[in-house]
């Protein structure tokens, strides 16, 4: 809005009078949308098939780019299209491991190719107890939960080091019980919420690194299709096996 205290205070993505175009209006379904004129950036040579993704991506920059990254290691949790764009900016950004986990072998096969140096399949492997082995012990520097599950949850606050970080943008559908004393007070951990993108900052971020060649996206765009078949792009959506879904409109 430009007018509440989160604005004037450079913190726009959480400004309380925000509406959200797809979610309080229409938004790319529509034939027609009314744009802030803030909100136009260029792509500068950015494919127009990345283009299309680079809202979630967003999301996955800001969860990562908030923390401190160089030298580091870093366990995602869920890899979902943008728990595997965490992934390739964590490596972009010079972690010096990159954990992911998920209960899909697909999406796991996702994060490889975006540069995860172990996955781990949360359904059939003890997630917490690789982490440590693969740290020394310590458990990680970083944890991005991006799934919110609950179970992923207290895996994510098990598995982060004495000191570390937890970045969470996974929602849960409900109440989740943390237990405040054991798993954040007594480990001295930085617990923070990811809200959308930072205005403009992610934005620019992302530009920079899509257009010098830091971040390639492209493995997780596993299906693309014309408009007239968005009955079948809903329907790869909703198998849950797919990344991100391209449609395009000639």
């Amino acid at each position: 809005c430009g007018r509440c205290l989160q604005c004037r205070t450079g913190n726009s993505h959480i400004c309380k009078n925000t509406r959200i175009i797809g979610v309080d209006r229409d938004g790319a379904f529509a034939e027609y949308i009314a744009m802030p004129a803030t909100n136009v950036l260029p792509l500068d040579g950015v494919p127009t098939t990345v283009g299309a993704i680079m809202d979630p991506m967003g999301n996955a920059f800001h969860a990562v780019l908030s923390a401190e990254i160089q030298g580091s290691s870093v366990f995602v949790v869920g890899c979902g299209p943008i728990g595997c764009f965490a992934v390739g900016i964590a490596r972009a950004a010079g972690a010096a491991k990159v954990i992911a986990s998920d209960v899909n072998a697909k999406r796991l096969s996702l994060a490889r190719r975006m540069g995860a140096h172990v996955t781990i399949n949360a359904a059939t492997d003890d997630v917490v107890r690789t982490v440590l082995d693969e740290t020394g012990g310590e458990g990680a520097d970083l944890v991005c939960e991006m799934s919110g599950v609950p179970s992923a949850l207290h895996q994510a606050f098990a598995a982060v080091r004495l000191g570390g970080r937890v970045q969470l943008l996974g929602i849960p559908k409900g109440e989740v019980p943390v237990d405040f004393a054991s798993e954040i007070i007594f480990k001295g951990i930085t617990v923070y919420g990811v809200i959308g993108r930072k205005m403009y900052e992610t934005w620019h971020q992302m530009r920079r690194y899509l257009t010098t060649g830091l971040l390639d996206p492209r493995p997780v765009i596993t299906h693309q299709f014309p408009l007239a078949k968005i009955d079948e792009a809903l329907a790869a959506i909703r198998a849950g096996d797919a990344g991100k879904i391209i449609l395009e409109i000639a």
